[in-house]
């Protein structure tokens, strides 16, 4: 099921995973055109009979080698994808790796912030100094604007223009949590989608123990017969807890603290969020409302 996901989440995952911090206007931008944010979707099917996928509309057969004069993708990831998979998580099968990179948006924007750099670092290899180019859209739409100040575009793609520059344009009032474009799909999503609720403890049933046993000794025993006091009000139920983005936004800059667990850990007693992932299975929302909570004790 698609997945629209608020900017305020994709800005903070792309600096908890080491995005430089002028590249990510751009890579917002990017994600804009090339999904409007969303996340669990297919592009249409490609002149080779691919499909781009996920909120960066990663292309998996294309990080895929194939036998000479084929598209067999019979020779396995090529080098940077098979390095960068085993130093996140494990080898996988390229049916494996396409299913994360179009569902998991922690796993798709990793890869692409680390292919960013990679293809910065090798601009002989990858034929191009601009390490954006791995993504049609920038060369096409973004890299004119950031050229020449070219916003107007055509095929129906108008409105996803403007907001990719309105990224670009008003980056600082998407930290500050002012950033609210009524142009946006889905204003209501942007406002509230951060985390929907802390989950509660459940109470536990008290074990059976049945009645012990007492010895039959014939002798008599005074019951106290006083009434006793019986609290019949029903019980509270505490409500969970809802965080907005906006909430989110104005705490930006302690929660990119990502790179300085040891910092986080002794001031706030609390793994990084990415930590608490990998270390206690807990999905991104929980684990973002546990370190908030942490650092705003």
């Amino acid at each position: 099921m698609a997945e629209k996901i608020a900017v305020g989440i994709l800005l903070a995952l792309l600096r908890q995973f080491g995005a430089l911090e002028e590249d990510i206007p751009t890579m917002l931008a990017i994600a804009q055109m090339e999904s409007g944010l969303t996340d669990n979707i297919e592009g249409k099917v490609n002149d080779n009979g691919t499909r781009d996928v996920g909120i960066w509309q990663i292309n998996a057969e294309s990080y895929w080698e194939d036998t000479e004069g084929t598209n067999d993708n019979k020779l396995g990831p090529d080098k940077f994808t098979k390095r960068w998979m085993i130093k996140n998580g494990g080898e996988l099968s390229m049916e494996e790796f396409r299913e994360r990179v179009l569902n998991d948006v922690q796993y798709s924007t990793k890869f692409s912030v680390d292919l960013v750099e990679e293809r910065r670092d090798n601009p002989i290899s990858y034929k191009s100094d601009d390490p954006f180019t791995a993504w049609a859209v920038y060369t096409k739409y973004i890299k004119p604007y950031l050229e020449d100040g070219t916003t107007k575009v055509s095929g129906g793609i108008q409105k996803d223009m403007d907001i990719a520059v309105s990224y670009i344009e008003k980056f600082d009032s998407i930290e500050d949590g002012k950033y609210n474009p009524s142009q946006d799909k889905d204003v209501d999503y942007f406002e509230n989608s951060l985390v929907d609720s802390v989950p509660q403890p459940q109470p536990q049933p008290e074990p059976d123990i049945g009645e012990p046993e007492v010895e039959d000794t014939g002798e008599v025993i005074e019951v106290d017969s006083t009434p006793k006091h019986i609290d019949d009000r029903p019980e509270e139920v505490e409500q969970p807890i809802k965080l907005k983005s906006s909430v989110f936004l104005r705490n930006l800059d302690k929660v990119t603290r990502f790179n300085e667990p040891d910092y986080i850990k002794e001031n706030y007693g609390v793994e990084t969020p990415v930590q608490q992932v990998q270390k206690f299975s807990l999905s991104i929302e929980d684990a973002y409302q546990k370190y908030i909570d942490a650092i705003n004790k």
